[in-house]
C-alpha cells in the first residue's frame, strides 16, 4: 500500500499521483516523438508501443475496477462527514480547552483564530493558511498551535491603542481630514505596520530586516484591545462602528456584541464627548 495513503495524508498522495501521471505522459510523449522520426526502427517501435499501450489500458481498467467500488461505499459516509464535520470539530476544539465562538463558518477560536471550512474542496484554512489535512485531531492540534503563537505575540492593549492613535493621526493628516473623522479600519493597518518596524529597517529598508504584521495579527491585537475595554489614550477616546459595509472592514469577533461582525470604521474623539 502507498505509504502516503496509508497514513491518511491524501494531499501528499494526490501530489505523488499527479507527479506520476506527468512522468508517464512525458514518457509516452518522448516515445511518440521518436516514433515519428525519419530513422525509426519501425518493427520494434510498433511492437513496443502496441504492447505498452495495451498494458497501460489494462492497468487503468484494473485500477478503476478496484477503486470504483470503494468510492461507492465511501460516498454516503462522505456526505455524513460533511454534515457533521463542523459540529465535531467544534466539539474537539472545546474539549481541548479552547474557546470556540460561532456556530457556522468561520469558527473563531479564543477570539482571534479564524477557522474556515471549505470542505467540498477539501480545505481547512486556519487564519487564512491552508492546513494540509482534514483529519480533525490534526486540525485541532494546528489550531491550538496557532492560538498559542498568536497569544504569545499579542500587543499589550495600552501599547496597541497608542499605535492606533498615532496611525489615526497620520492617516487623517495625509488625507487632510479633520480630527474626529471616521476612517476605514484597514486604512490604519499600513501605519501600524510601519510603526512596528525596527530602526534598522527604516534606515535601510530590506526584506531581511522587515517585521511582518499580517492581517491575522492586526485582527488579534484589535480583538485583544476591545476585550480589554482599554479605550482612552492621551485624553482621546477610541471609537469604532460595525455594520454591513465591508469595504475596508475587519471581520472579527466583537466582544461587545458577543458575535462576529465587520468592524468598518474607527475614530478618536476628545474624552467625554
Amino acid at each position: 500500500m502507498n505509504k502516503k495513503a496509508a497514513s491518511g495524508d491524501w494531499d501528499a498522495f494526490a501530489r505523488e499521483s499527479a507527479s506520476l501521471r506527468r512522468r508517464v505522459a512525458s514518457l509516452f510523449s518522448s516515445a511518440v516523438n521518436s516514433a515519428v522520426s525519419p530513422g525509426v526502427e519501425v518493427i520494434g517501435c510498433v511492437r513496443t508501443l502496441e504492447a505498452e499501450l495495451e498494458g497501460w489500458k489494462d492497468a487503468v481498467s484494473s485500477l478503476a475496477g478496484e477503486v470504483s467500488p470503494v468510492l461507492e461505499t465511501l460516498t454516503p459516509r462522505k456526505s455524513r462527514e460533511l454534515e457533521e464535520y463542523s459540529d465535531r470539530l467544534r466539539r474537539g476544539l472545546t474539549e481541548s480547552g479552547l474557546q470556540v465562538y460561532g456556530e457556522g463558518d468561520p469558527l473563531i477560536v479564543n477570539g482571534y483564530v479564524h477557522v474556515e471550512l471549505q470542505l467540498e474542496s477539501g480545505k481547512v484554512l486556519i487564519n487564512g493558511e491552508q492546513h494540509r489535512s482534514l483529519n480533525r485531531e490534526q486540525v485541532v492540534a494546528a489550531v491550538r498551535e496557532e492560538a498559542d503563537r498568536r497569544a504569545s505575540g499579542l500587543t499589550p492593549p495600552e501599547e496597541f491603542l497608542q499605535l492606533l492613535h498615532r496611525s489615526y493621526r497620520l492617516g487623517c493628516s495625509e488625507k487632510s481630514l479633520p480630527a474626529g473623522s471616521q476612517v476605514a479600519v484597514l486604512d490604519l493597518l499600513p501605519y501600524v505596520l510601519l510603526s512596528r518596524q525596527r530602526p534598522r529597517f527604516l534606515l535601510d529598508p530590506q526584506s531581511r530586516s522587515f517585521v511582518e504584521y499580517p492581517l491575522s495579527a492586526f485582527r488579534a491585537d484589535l480583538y485583544h484591545l476591545l476585550a480589554s475595554q482599554v479605550s482612552v489614550v492621551d485624553r482621546m477616546q477610541f471609537r469604532y462602528a460595525s455594520g454591513s459595509d465591508t469595504k475596508g472592514a475587519v471581520f472579527m469577533l466583537v466582544p461587545a456584541l458577543s458575535r462576529a461582525a465587520h468592524v468598518g470604521r474607527a475614530w478618536f474623539e476628545a474624552e467625554g464627548e
